[in-house]
């Protein structure tokens, strides 16, 4: 046992104010329950009211490891409820009976569990309706574990039910999900006959993927060496189609139900999606009131959560200087800090914190969490606008698409700071995976020419030179082998007798371009 004897509330030099209480601090060792035990105060000199917080119970290292006490000034002492971080306190007054001071006998008991929490939560892959989620094997060995999750992050008590059956291993995945939402998941263990543990102190979070509409049709298209392809496909009502070089990342190259391909010499491989485009919304602080700055210009910021993929595509930002114009440079990172995109922006500076809307377009690829939209250099301006306040309205929410949760800055993420980055205006992307369409580089099947004007090629098979009748309507003459590779190119053509000895042996397509425009395909074979 532990007894402070007349502890003073609250440190103090003056010796005409003293207020003291005493209270024991008692371990059980037979059943290692630890006790707080309180006696009633009085004030020794004077009756000026002390008031301030104290930290009250077991404190750990993390939000990962604490078990205390909490009420607010307008909640009395008495009544005080679990904390919620390994830093929650109670407030108290030595006057006013709320919240007070704690009355002789009350005392607070821990007693150690029998059931421990499982630890190591961590989330995995998601879908638009699915979540999966793992954690480490508790060491009392429970025959099974609960998961609750909700969109609220409000914890779940002793009372609450799990929200699927009891889980025998130590993963899970969550179905029934909504699209593009948030959801905060609880574990605890099941030592059986009613003997659980405590929920997980800190929830796991995550993001579900929207849901995309589908690419319904696709279609491909032959043609020979040296023409385009026009690729086709569709998609439902209100939803469009983006047309890709790659299946993953590389370069929109078209939007809508058809793709006309650059003159092809061999087969390729195009990619669509389909995709539904939100309308432009508006998320953040609209704008500062503060007239002060900050002239720090890494990685400071604010941190956001996407729901799904998305665009930021302008931000207003205040500069002060005392030029005319300067520059910022703003980066789109993810949370590990690796930058996704950069945008280097000139910005007016005549007047002191004048508005400049900054055109982004920013691409952010998937949904997740933790993303950084961060200054990381100026030139030219003297500080941003930036606030400091307990008063923000984090988290900034746009249904479906983001939250804005904090400022970044120095190591972690703070809500009693908005810095430099205002009204954002954003747009939702929900897209499909990539469906490939083939443009096939194919004229096997091409017959000797013999066109409504009754060109002809011949001989063919020929040894060296072929005859090309109508010669005068021929521009040029491209010549492709069988894997559709230009071997030859002759231009202007003027003369009907071509000479081909330099080819190998073979086959082998010869287009011939028009000069009305048009192009005709003749298969020739060389002995």
């Amino acid at each position: 046992m532990i007894q402070w004897k007349d502890f003073r509330a609250v440190y103090s030099t003056s010796t005409t104010n003293v207020y003291v209480f005493s209270f024991q601090v008692v371990l059980q060792e037979t059943s290692n329950i630890i006790k707080t035990i309180y006696n009633d105060g009085a004030f020794l000199v004077g009756n000026t009211a002390v008031s301030s917080t104290a930290q009250i119970g077991l404190r750990g290292s993390s939000n990962s490891d604490f078990n205390n006490r909490l009420n607010a000034s307008s909640l009395e002492f008495i009544n005080s409820t679990a904390g919620t971080s390994n830093s929650s306190s109670q407030s108290f007054n030595s006057t006013n009976a709320v919240p007070g001071m704690p009355p002789a006998g009350l005392t607070y008991s821990w007693t150690p569990p029998s059931c421990y929490a499982p630890s190591g939560l961590s989330a995995g892959a998601t879908t638009a309706n699915t979540a999966a989620i793992s954690w480490s094997a508790s060491p009392s060995a429970p025959g099974t574990y609960d998961v609750y999750y909700s969109t609220s992050n409000t914890a779940p008590t002793s009372s609450t039910l799990p929200s699927i059956p009891p889980v025998s291993g130590t993963s899970a995945t969550l179905n029934s999900l909504a699209p593009s939402s948030v959801y905060y998941i609880w574990v605890r263990s099941n030592c059986g006959s009613g003997n659980t543990s405590i929920w997980s102190l800190q929830p796991i979070q995550v993001i579900t993927q929207c849901q995309p509409p589908s690419v319904i049709t696709s279609s491909g298209a032959t043609v020979c060496p040296g023409q385009t392809a026009t690729l086709s496909a569709t998609t439902g009502s209100g939803s469009v189609l983006l047309w890709y070089d790659a299946s993953t990342g590389g370069n929109n190259i078209g939007t809508g139900n058809s793709y006309t391909t650059p003159a092809l010499a061999s087969t390729t491989d195009y990619w669509v999606s389909a995709a539904t485009i939100g309308s432009d919304s508006y998320v953040g602080k609209d704008a500062p009131t503060a007239t002060t700055g900050n002239s720090t210009f890494t990685d400071y910021g604010l941190v956001f959560d996407a729901y799904s993929q998305m665009t930021i595509k302008e931000v207003d930002v205040y500069p002060m200087g005392s030029g005319t114009t300067g520059t910022v440079t703003i980066n789109l990172k993810n949370s590990s800090g690796t930058i996704l995109a950069t945008k280097t922006a000139t910005v007016n500076v005549t007047i002191a914190g004048v508005l400049n809307t900054i055109t982004l377009d920013f691409n952010v690829p998937a949904a997740g969490n933790d993303y950084r939209l961060v200054v990381d250099g100026a030139s030219g301006i003297s500080n941003l606008r930036r606030e400091i306040s307990s008063g923000f309205t984090y988290p900034y929410v746009l249904p479906g698409i983001c939250s804005i949760k904090a400022a970044r800055f120095g190591s972690s993420p703070s809500q009693s700071y908005y810095y430099y980055l205002y009204n954002w205006k954003v747009s939702g992307i929900c897209e499909s995976d990539r469906t490939m369409v083939t443009a096939t580089v194919n004229c096997l099947s091409t017959s000797e020419v013999n066109t409504k004007d009754a060109m002809k090629v011949y001989p063919n098979p020929f040894s060296d030179r072929v005859t090309i009748t109508d010669i005068e309507k021929v521009k040029s003459i491209q010549v492709f082998d069988a894997l559709g590779r230009m071997v030859k190119t002759i231009d202007n053509v003027t003369s009907k007798e071509i000479d081909l000895g330099d080819l190998n042996s073979g086959l082998y397509i010869l287009t011939l371009s028009m000069k009305d425009g048009s192009s005709t395909h003749v298969k020739a074979i060389k002995k």
